[in-house]
């Protein structure tokens, strides 16, 4: 059936359809201009060697050779193949004598820095105390740290993994499988960047098998494997907002409670920075 409209209705029609079509043109466009407002991609090296030494030059903190030496603990054959390689890509230069960042990459740091420390907050702190009281654990975050131990620090790796946001940083001698490891697989799947630092499983290994297929899957899934024989460090950086130094191991003897293991949890700026750089001076992550 035709519904017969006069010109004058017809008119109407055209013009409310018309200002439909900018009322919702306009809504897109500044819906996207809010989600681009608050879109903050991960700079250029961060979280690697030469990360470091831009976030250095970038802070104020380092603009000399000299400096950059001591404050990144690398050797100076090491730093000089670094500060090499940075210079023929252009991403820094020299003025009399110190070192600069160019000024996109210097404000994608300035920016990152500045949103990052502003991010580390309320949310993350409110998560662990939550986490604290739901556990009844006789714990508090009024001096940064607090110690864990047994099934509570297992519980506790695992939920603050489940709340990363960007960036896990594991370095642990023995993975293999275990809900721990899972983890992992799933922080990849959430978009996350994970690197994981550790021993390769050895064929004398009873669990060898489970442990080489563990690493495989952890790999096909995206995490970052480094291997190195001497690793025998147990720490979890998460989003630069929570470290962990522990005894844990990330397999099943540990996780699953066999051995007795405890550890601190910290969400001091400071010392969370101290344990990257130990990180990244020690590993090629």
């Amino acid at each position: 059936m035709w519904l017969c409209l006069g010109s004058t209705a017809v008119e109407w029609v055209i013009i409310a359809r018309v200002r439909f079509e900018l009322h919702m043109k306009q809504m897109n466009n500044s819906l996207c201009l809010v989600t681009h407002s608050f879109s903050m991609d991960t700079p250029k090296y961060w979280s690697t060697e030469k990360g470091l030494i831009i976030e250095l030059i970038t802070k104020g903190d380092c603009e000399f050779y000299e400096e950059i030496l001591r404050e990144t603990c690398f050797n100076e054959k090491k730093l000089k193949l670094l500060l090499s390689e940075l210079y023929s890509t252009k991403d820094i230069y020299r003025k009399n004598s110190a070192y600069r960042v160019p000024k996109e990459l210097f404000y994608s740091y300035k920016e990152y820095l500045k949103t990052h420390s502003q991010k580390r907050t309320h949310t993350t702190i409110e998560n662990i105390k939550n986490w604290i009281d739901l556990h009844e654990i006789e714990a508090s975050l009024d001096k940064d740290h607090f110690f864990l131990e047994g099934r509570h620090l297992d519980a506790f790796i695992k939920f603050i993994l489940d709340k990363a946001c960007s960036e896990v940083l594991i370095v642990n001698p023995y993975v293999g499988v275990c809900d721990l490891s899972q983890t992992l697989s799933e922080a990849t799947a959430r978009g996350l960047k994970v690197s994981l630092y550790t021993q390769k499983p050895k064929s004398s290994s009873y669990y060898y098998e489970d442990d080489d297929r563990c690493h495989d899957v952890l790999r096909g899934s995206g995490v970052v494997l480094n291997y190195d024989p001497d690793v025998h460090a147990k720490l979890v950086i998460v989003d630069d907002e929570v470290a962990i130094v522990s005894s844990m191991n990330f397999n099943q003897s540990s996780s699953a409670g066999k051995t007795w293991e405890a550890g601190l949890v910290t969400i001091d700026g400071r010392v969370i920075n101290s344990i990257r750089k130990a990180v990244m001076k020690e590993s090629k992550i």
